[in-house]
Order: C-alpha cells, then structure tokens, then sequence
C-alpha cells in the first residue's frame, strides 16, 4: 500500500530519486511539473533515461542530455526546437485518445504531475489538466514498485471533475512524494486574430446554444470564439 503521508522533498531531491536507468511519464502540457522537471536536468549521470509526454511546455536541458531519449505524442514548438538543436525526441503520431493505452503500454515507473496543495480532506486537485494520464497516475501512486511524484502550487486552480467517479483529484495516500513550489501554470498566448478569424468566430458562435458545452483547442480561432 502507499505511504499515508507523501514525503515531502524540494525539487532536486525529487530528481534524485530517479536511477541513472530509468522510464518517467508526465502529462500534457498544463500539467507538467517544471520544478522537478527542470531539477531533472541538473544531473548529468544519465545512463538511458526515457521520459513520455506531449506538448512539452517546460523546457529543461535534460531534453538535451545524450542518454535521455524523451517521446512525445504531441509536437509543440519546444518539441521542435529541441528536435532541430539535435535532442534525442521521438514522436508517437496518436489522437487523445490513443495516450492512455500508450501509458498502459509502457508503464513508466516514475509518474509526475503538477496539481493544486492538498485540500482539508487530503485531495490534491489536478487542476488545468485531467487527461490521458490519470489512470497511469493512480496506478503509479498503487504500486510500491512504482514513484509518483506531485508538484503543488498554491498558483494552480483547484477544478472539481465529476465526483466520485471522476474526480480530478489525487490523494495524499496515494502520493510517495510532495514537492512544493512557487511555480505558475505556463500560459499559451495567442496573436491577434485576424479579420478572417474574427469572422470565422462570429459565424461559429451564432451555433452554439445556451446551456452549451464547448471544447477548445489551442489556436486564434477557439480563442475568438470563446471571446
């Protein structure tokens, strides 16, 4: 069973957990740890070190450590910055869907993950991201072979999900380490839309009736339409 109460550990001290061979998961984008991830690049005693995500949004020199080979599902600039400075990056072409039996698949052993601090009852809030990798998370925080690392932040929202069910949340029983930091979630910022846009949006917007409920994507055109 999982420890009670998570350790709690700075960021390098959580990096230090991790063998020089080892498999690592974190989720998408919003819900990347930077602290940990950017301690990660502190070392540089890899020996084979593969790391799986998508959309990376924080960017760390352990990317650029020759034993580090990092697989990614989505490719966003930073994976394509990396990618033409010469870092070790792959890509798994795959929709959202398909990143969850991907995680199944390769099990990392040590899963991390930005959250908002425990609440009263122990529950860490996923906050801005509750996709593909909740499920490998919990397995992680249920397996004593197994590292699941949460980085919390009093800046990350909390959001509720659909509980009992589906609750974005993870418990304190569940995390081996806590890792505190002051860290922000990364904000994508959007060019001015064009007039083209701008018209696409209002047409789109003329389609969505009351009591809606809308998924966006990341671009000038959600970004109008929700506007």
């Amino acid at each position: 069973m999982p420890p009670a109460n998570p350790q709690d550990r700075s960021a390098e001290d959580a990096a230090g957990l991790l063998s020089t061979t080892d498999s690592l998961g974190i989720p998408l984008a919003t819900g990347q740890p930077a602290a940990f991830i950017e301690a990660l690049g502190g070392r540089d005693d890899w020996q084979d070190l593969r790391i799986y995500g998508a959309l990376l949004a924080v960017l760390s020199s352990v990317f650029n450590h020759p034993n580090v080979h990092y697989l990614s599902g989505f490719f966003g600039p930073l994976e394509r910055m990396l990618r033409d400075a010469g870092a070790n990056v792959g890509f798994a072409p795959a929709d959202f869907r398909r990143f969850t039996p991907m995680l199944e698949a390769t099990a990392p052993r040590v899963m991390a993950t930005a959250a908002a601090p425990p609440d009263t009852e122990g529950w860490c809030s996923l906050s801005l991201h509750a996709g593909a990798s909740v499920t490998e998370l919990h397995r992680a925080g249920g397996d004593p072979a197994r590292l699941l690392v949460v980085e919390v932040s009093d800046a990350f929202p909390r959001t509720r999900g659909l509980p009992p069910a589906h609750r974005h949340a993870l418990h304190l029983s569940e995390i081996d380490v806590l890792v505190r930091s002051d860290r922000s979630p990364y904000a994508f910022t959007d060019p001015e839309p064009t007039e083209l846009e701008r018209a696409i949006a209002s047409h789109a917007a003329t389609v969505v009736a009351e009591g809606a409920t809308l998924q966006t994507g990341i671009g000038a055109i959600p970004s109008a339409i929700a506007s």
